[in-house]
């Protein structure tokens, strides 16, 4: 992550004044940026999915993982419509950060609900399209990487033909992810995954290249369970349930216990009765209260 794109693009989001839109293609880094202010506790960061609406349960379970996520323990249950989730939140008071609401799952409904709860001087919406009545605009010339963050990106990656890198940032016409992507096809390094609440996932331009066990071996060789899990548990199972105890112990270490409760139950349904998937899912349910 360039520190100087990241501190600017941070400070672009937390500085607005009221309502914001981020209209610009993820390819210009907003999940990087979103997944920073997240883990920092600068945001709480709510990706939807497609077909989520504002009573779905699914929307609350998300609402509720981000607001976990937060407060860095289990406040919050799941199971709950996003309705009554808000009205819980609404008696107590909702964070003092930014609510980062992504993905194309905004219903209209669901987002009224959100700018009552949150404040309309504490929400950003990028969710595609056109900015939304009484919302500012903020485009991808906004997020862009400037001349001087690609060549710092570059050198922090050990790419050191300046040149090339000045040219390839040309080429990506300044979009952080695309830009990074080619650092790392040059430099033999692992395509760079889309951060979302929900786990990484491969950009739509990576998909067609996309090796899932090369990438899962790098993975592996780097210690990054946290990212080898899910990405084993979807695209190889069997090594999945090799790494399951670790990476259980990873994940509840880090307090993410829906996520690997998620994990562990897909697991499960293939795997049923393995010792090591109960047992972490029975931790994984116990972290979450």
């Amino acid at each position: 992550m360039p520190r100087a794109w990241l501190e600017r693009v941070r400070n672009l989001l937390e500085g607005k004044v009221g309502l914001l839109a981020v209209l610009a293609d993820e390819r210009f880094g907003l999940p990087h940026a979103l997944s920073a202010m997240d883990r920092a506790g600068e945001a709480v960061w709510v990706h939807l999915d497609a077909g989520l609406g504002a009573d779905d349960v699914a929307a609350g379970n998300l609402i509720a993982e981000a607001l976990n996520r937060y407060a860095g323990v289990h406040l919050y249950d799941l199971g709950y419509p996003a309705r009554a989730l808000a009205a819980m939140v609404a008696a107590e008071g909702p964070p003092l950060v930014t609510l980062a609401l992504s993905g194309p799952g905004a219903e209209r409904e669901l987002l009224a609900l959100l700018e009552r709860l949150w404040g309309r001087d504490r929400m950003l919406l990028a969710t595609g399209g056109a900015a939304p009545a009484g919302y500012a605009a903020l485009g991808a010339e906004a997020l862009a990487l400037s001349r001087e963050e690609a060549l710092a990106l570059a050198a922090e990656l050990g790419f050191e033909d300046e040149a090339e890198a000045e040219a390839l940032w040309r080429a990506a016409e300044g979009a952080y992810e695309t830009f990074r992507q080619a650092l790392h096809e040059r430099l033999g390094l692992p395509p760079l995954f889309r951060p979302y609440p929900q786990g990484p996932e491969p950009p739509p331009a990576c998909d067609a290249a996309f090796d899932p066990g090369r990438m899962l071996a790098l993975l592996l060789r780097q210690g990054r369970l946290l990212e080898a899990f899910p990405l084993a548990v979807r695209h190889d199972p069997e090594a999945a349930l090799r790494m399951a105890e670790g990476a259980s112990e990873a994940f509840l270490k880090r307090g993410d216990y829906a996520r690997l409760a998620e994990l562990l139950e897909e697991l499960m349904e293939r795997y049923p009765g393995e010792e090591v998937l109960v047992r972490g899912w029975y931790e994984a349910r116990a972290g979450q209260g």
